[in-house]
Parts: structure tokens; sequence; C-alpha cells
């Protein structure tokens, strides 16, 4: 159960706060700067490059019909963590079978269901950067809700309190 409390000076997890080029600095008020305390140890974040799900239990990510559990997604990618919204703005599908990888310079997530690509930086979906054979019917549903409006996703910024838990603002 996720419980947002006071708690000590938290410090930052230096490889999300290089993913979105900013060092955050959260005080020790989570309801005054936005922070909210997680029942997530720090130690289970991902440490190779996987995508993970975490349950929140936040009311502010949760959707009874698509996210009853609020859950957000961290994935790691060249030694940067990245947090985001659990299911593609697309298709809906969770980025569990997603990757995460490099259009230039530019850190993208890749649904693995659609298709559709995301820059971790800002959430904005982006141009695919090529067709994936694989998933045949994964491509046809993803060429079917691409044709609609581009839907970025969120993004947040994580941090660890001196307990080791994860600390999220929204």
């Amino acid at each position: 159960m996720m419980s947002v409390t006071s708690h000590p000076p938290m410090k930052t997890l230096t490889a999300l706060s290089a993913g979105f080029g900013k060092d955050l600095k959260p005080s020790s008020s989570s309801s005054s700067n936005g922070w909210s305390k997680l029942d997530i140890p720090s130690s289970d974040l991902p440490s190779g490059s996987q995508i993970k799900v975490f349950d929140t239990d936040l009311d502010k990510l949760k959707d009874s019909l698509t996210n009853p559990k609020g859950a957000i997604c961290v994935g790691k990618f060249e030694e940067k963590l990245f947090c985001f919204q659990s299911l593609c703005t697309q298709c809906k599908i969770p980025f569990t079978g997603g990757n995460i990888f490099s259009s230039g310079k530019v850190p993208t997530l890749k649904c693995g269901f659609c298709n559709c690509e995301f820059n971790l930086t800002n959430g904005e979906q982006t141009p695919p950067t090529k067709p994936d054979g694989k998933n045949i019917f994964g491509n046809m549903v993803g060429s079917m809700v691409k044709s609609g409006k581009p839907k970025p996703i969120m993004l947040f910024s994580l941090a660890s309190d001196k307990s080791g838990m994860v600390n999220i603002k929204m």
C-alpha cells in the first residue's frame, strides 16, 4: 500500500535525473512539492536494459478500466533510468514488451505491440524509425492507431530517500 508522508531529504537517482537532463532537488515535504513516497525499494529498479512495471496505488494514476492500481514503468538505457506511464497511449497495451533504444541521440521507447515510438525526454510520439516485421498483428493495429492524433506519454521523476525507498514526482 502506498502512503504519502513527509520524509527525510532524498538523494536523486542520478541515472534518472541525467535521463531527463536536470538534477532533482526534492525537499523534506512531499505534500508541498509534489513528491509521493512509493512502497518500492530502490534496489528493485531495473539494473539492466529492461522495463519493469510497478503498482503505485496513486489515485492520480489510477483508471478503473485500464490502470486500476496506478502502475508505472521504469526502464533503463545507457545507465539512465526513465519513468513513464505503464500503457501505450495508442493501443493501451502495457510497455512491458517494449524496448528503449537511441534514435539519433534521443532515448526512445518503442511499444512492443503496436510499435509506436516515444521520445523519453519529452514524452512526444515520434515517427517510427523502422518497421518491425516480427509482430504482424501488432503492426496492423499500429497502422490503424497511428492514423489518429499522436498522444504523448506521461513522464515522471524518481528519487530515493535515506531509507532506500523510491519517491515519485508527477
